[in-house]
């Protein structure tokens, strides 16, 4: 509106001719206009103030409905991921019915049976009819119920039993105690309820094999010729530190094979199996490692000789260290075994250095103990086997040390058997 009459101003200014108008005349137009143009000036500024208002407004307005937007958003995620909670735990349970239902019917199916039989009774009996020699003179005597115990014996499939034995074994005074028992499975297709149960050997199943103690095999060497090469030297094995307990079956029974419980002195060790064994003999239990007797090696040095001891010839002095430490509050027999490589040539030798004078089969050696730590003694056996039998006091230790030479011809070589 403003600027149209503006423009019809302008329009007119232009039409207006100085030489025909009056002065007063056109100081009435330029008032007119003056007017007209504050006027829209006015309104164009109220215009701008309003429409910055509305713009404002209309910002806050936005962001309200922006918030509006967010917080039914989050809604309908919240309530989408119930929904889906809800779904995911309705499949969930169906799953788990589905589980139980299948493991329900696998467990039926170790004991339903795919054979069954059928026992059929028959109970035959004659009434007593007193002989006459007409219907008149007959008697019939009727007699009274009767009682019968029926006793019937059937086999079954899906039941066995296993011997079980639990064995608690008391180092300090060398002595053991042996429970025995029995695993008894029924996957029949019966419940028992109250029976007696009467267990038989002919059917008795074990399975497992317990760990053993590693053993010594012969370690054998000859010479070869000086021309080969590349030869693999003989390494050092550790021997696993454990123990074995020998028993005597004093029972009148005898024991069948069969897991059993170990426990010893008070702390159980796990489970192994224990061979027959008839009333009077003996039979061994593997007690696996013992974390009370600490066993640790040092490092093998090995130390090459050309002349001295080895005139003409060429050797080495091999030489390994064991410390055993008993951590027990009682005294402990320990056995360890180590071996020496056993000659097969005449002119490859072999000497045990230390400890000295184990020669031959049977030479035994005492040990240079304190007596506070115990004693002990090496013993030479068969194939190259050394044998230290040691009696350890509560927490002592002691060292036993294996030094062997070996020589042979200059520019010979070895092998290992």
């Amino acid at each position: 509106m403003a600027l149209s009459v503006l423009e019809i101003l302008d329009g007119y200014a232009r039409k207006m001719k100085p030489e025909s108008t009056d002065a007063e005349a056109l100081e009435g137009f330029l008032a007119l206009y003056t007017r007209q143009r504050t006027e829209g000036n006015e309104r164009w500024y109220r215009a701008e103030v309003q429409v910055g208002e509305g713009e404002r407004e209309l910002a806050k307005l936005g962001k309200r409905r922006g918030k509006v937007e967010g917080r039914l958003k989050r809604a309908r995620e919240a309530a989408s991921k119930k929904e889906r909670r809800e779904r995911e735990k309705r499949a969930g349970e169906r799953a788990k019915r589905a589980e139980q239902r299948r493991l329900k019917r696998e467990e039926r199916l170790k004991f339903w049976t795919t054979r069954v039989g059928q026992v059929v009774v028959h109970l035959d009996s004659q009434a007593g009819f007193t002989p006459g020699s007409s219907r008149r003179s007959s008697v019939a005597e009727v007699l009274e119920p009767v009682d019968v115990v029926l006793r019937l014996s059937y086999v079954v499939p899906g039941v066995s039993w296993s011997s079980r034995y639990e064995l608690r074994i008391n180092t300090p005074s060398s002595s053991a105690r042996m429970a025995y028992r029995a695993e008894f499975r029924n996957s029949s297709s019966e419940t028992w309820t109250d029976a007696r149960v009467t267990l038989s050997t002919s059917q008795a199943s074990f399975s497992g094999l317990e760990q053993r103690i590693p053993s010594l095999h012969p370690w054998h060497i000859k010479l070869l010729d000086a021309t080969r090469e590349n030869q693999e030297h003989p390494s050092w094995e550790k021997i696993l530190r454990g123990g074995e307990s020998n028993r005597s079956n004093t029972s009148a029974l005898r024991i069948m094979r069969g897991r059993v419980g170990l426990t010893v002195d008070g702390t159980f060790l796990g489970t192994a199996t224990i061979p027959n064994c008839a009333p009077g003999d003996f039979f061994s239990v593997s007690l696996g490692v013992d974390p009370s007797i600490l066993v640790t090696y040092g490092k093998p040095t090995v130390r090459r000789l050309n002349t001295g001891f080895f005139t003409g010839q060429v050797g080495a002095v091999f030489r390994r260290t064991c410390w055993i430490k008993n951590t027990k509050g009682v005294a402990a027999d320990i056995t360890v075994l180590d071996q020496v490589p056993v000659s097969e040539d005449k002119e490859l030798q072999v000497e045990i250095l230390e400890p000295k004078g184990l020669h031959d089969k049977g030479n035994e050696v005492k040990l240079d103990m304190e007596a506070s730590h115990g004693n002990g003694k090496a013993i030479m056996e068969k194939k190259g086997e050394v044998k230290w039998v040691l009696h350890l006091e509560p927490g002592k230790d002691v060292r036993v040390v294996l030094e062997y030479g070996t020589k042979a011809p200059r520019g010979s070589e070895v092998d290992t058997a």
